[in-house]
């Protein structure tokens, strides 16, 4: 920055999303900043709903600290807590973890006590890799799950790709999870050495932050990255869901983006939260979603129970499903949104047409049809 500034620049800009707080970043780079500007964001209250998760479905506290990050019933509890959440959640979900051996370690036990099974059944689960060739794969995957089958599970870490470099607008990204707080690593000697560095510095000049207080900020600033991925626009919505109890500290909630405090509220009750979520999403798919028979909302007992599917003489109209088996039918039934073709026939067997579309829009159309005439 030295170097920079020795050429002599008339004006120097720095914007972005998550600079806050001012005060020690300024100090960091030794600049003198004259003019600070923090925005509100464009979104309304009305558009995100922001949790501190204290405790899991089983009432174990959630505290992803050093000495719980192998303990089975704390990542259980998480799993627990991640599994009745995506029931209320349309679209895609961002999970983020400290680490990658974090993520993996929870990934294991919950293999291991049928969670991650049970997480799959209700969306694709997709775990962020390392490597550039399977991460690309991976992220097309998890797109392809929520066009097709209204929704899918990315998990990955903070500091990644996925954290601080993809945008997920609209049901690509209608709510984040993080669990923990993703500190650098302690005994890293570069942290340990930075550390001392900045305390050095605040002993000289108290605009300078504490090396705690760094320590502190860098796990924020990794946080409001990855809480950036889900509102992209001032139309957008989504819930962000912070899954550790050391979240409810007047000093991190501090260090959230300015934009974000106003919004924060810490569920002691795990019933009072998933009536949050449920209420919150209810409520915005009816005010800012185009599309409002959104697949979350959408069974496959409503399939069965609809006067489109009733295959009787009396039926005023018949669908043959073009598959090559029964469960590709049931498939179909059970994934109401994925694109098949359907021929459209009289009570006597004429087919009339044939067209691509899924089960769920056939019956939107099929509906809206009968109550016009």
């Amino acid at each position: 920055m030295n170097m920079f500034l020795g050429e002599r620049p008339r004006c120097l800009i720095l914007t972005s999303g998550t600079l806050a707080p001012l005060g020690p970043y300024t100090c960091e780079l030794e600049l003198r900043a004259d003019v600070k500007l923090e925005n509100p964001h464009i979104v309304k209250g009305d558009q995100v709903c922001v949790r501190i998760v204290t405790k899991g479905p089983d009432s174990e506290t959630l505290n992803c600290n050093y000495n719980n990050r192998d303990n089975p019933k704390f990542i259980n509890s998480v799993g627990m807590t991640i599994s009745n959440l995506i029931r209320m959640i349309p679209g895609g979900v961002l999970v983020f973890f400290p680490s990658y051996p974090i993520l993996h370690a929870c990934k294991k036990i919950w293999e291991e006590s049928g969670l991650w099974a049970n997480i799959n059944k209700q969306k694709a689960v997709f775990v962020e890799p390392r490597e550039k060739e399977p991460f690309n794969s991976a992220m097309q995957s998890y797109y392809s799950n929520i066009k097709e089958y209204g929704g899918a599970i990315f998990m990955g870490v903070c500091r990644g790709k996925v954290s601080e470099g993809l945008d997920f607008v609209d049901n690509n990204g209608r709510a984040v999870i993080i669990v923990g707080l993703p500190y650098p690593p302690f005994k890293d000697p570069k942290i340990a050495l930075k550390r001392k560095y900045i305390d050095l510095c605040n002993s000289r000049d108290k605009e300078y932050p504490r090396g705690e207080e760094w320590y502190s900020l860098e796990a924020s600033r990794a946080v409001n990255q990855a809480i950036g991925r889900v509102i992209r626009h001032s139309k957008d919505y989504g819930a962000i869901l912070l899954l550790d109890a050391r979240f409810d500290n007047p000093r991190l909630k501090s260090q959230m983006s300015k934009w974000l405090q106003e919004h924060v509220k810490v569920t002691k009750n795990f019933g009072e939260l998933i009536r949050d979520v449920r209420g919150f999403f209810k409520d915005a798919d009816q005010k800012f979603q185009k599309d409002r028979t959104d697949a979350a909302s959408f069974s496959s007992d409503a399939v069965h129970h609809h006067p489109a599917f009733d295959f009787g003489s009396s039926s005023s109209s018949l669908i043959k499903m073009e598959s090559a088996s029964s469960s590709k039918t049931s498939e179909v039934i059970l994934h109401p949104r994925k694109k098949i073709k359907i021929a459209i026939a009289t009570a006597n067997g004429e087919e009339t047409q044939v067209t691509e579309t899924s089960v769920q829009e056939y019956i939107t159309m099929y509906t809206c049809q009968n109550s016009s005439e």
